[in-house]
């Protein structure tokens, strides 16, 4: 993979138009955000438009393949602290998705709710359920952790709520919500992978080179 000789390089496929619009519409039915990352590249790679479009509402950033990580725990406190501080999440949590029953992710749910219960839910203040949104770029494990959720949390869910691929863009549409815990009832929105709509030549860095190889190739 070669990339041209450009100061900056800007690419923005119509599913992820499509995909960021829709996502900005339906954030009045959102309470909490999820933000899927890979933890390899943990503090590159991620696109940072996101910040500006969920606004103000809680986000926690979900760092996936932690498995894959040689992290100490010290290292794992410098990532979410400097995420924490510079990037203006609410919590940055590794996790193991592919892993049965991982168990960070068992009380990942319980912490979205205390987040919503504890910030202004504006025009769903008083709705009974609880929504939250996955968002991320591609390949980074979004439905996977959906799946993985469903798992935990509902035990009578014998099928992927969510279709899942080695490739990145199997999801390509914001899907209609789907149930991840009967009581109280909280619901996931699915997104498709969206990459930043440009790149320019001062930010690129090895990491996020890599991560770029791999969506395209």
């Amino acid at each position: 993979f070669m990339f041209p000789a450009k100061e900056k390089i800007s690419w923005f496929p119509g599913h992820m138009i499509k995909g960021m619009n829709k996502m900005q519409h339906r954030l009045n039915l959102i309470d909490c955000v999820l933000e899927v990352h890979d933890a390899r590249i943990a503090l590159t790679g991620r696109n940072r438009t996101f910040r500006n479009t969920i606004g103000i509402k809680p986000r926690i950033l979900l760092l996936t393949k932690s498995d894959l990580c040689d992290f100490h725990k010290q290292h794992k406190t410098f990532v979410r602290d400097k995420l924490m501080s510079e990037e203006g999440y609410t919590e940055v949590i590794f996790c193991n998705p592919s892993r049965d029953r991982d168990p960070v992710l068992k009380t990942l749910v319980k912490k979205c709710i205390n987040l919503i219960e504890s910030s202004e839910r504006y025009n769903r203040q008083f709705a009974p359920d609880y929504s939250l949104m996955v968002c991320g770029i591609p390949n980074v494990g979004k439905s996977t952790v959906i799946n993985a959720l469903r798992r935990i949390y509902m035990a009578r869910a014998k099928h992927k709520a969510a279709p899942e691929g080695p490739t990145p863009g199997v999801t390509r549409s914001v899907m209609e919500k789907v149930r991840i815990v009967d009581y109280p009832p909280v619901f996931l929105y699915d997104t498709p992978g969206i990459l930043p709509p440009s790149i320019k030549r001062e930010n690129w860095n090895d990491s996020s080179l890599v991560q770029l190889r791999e969506t395209f190739n």
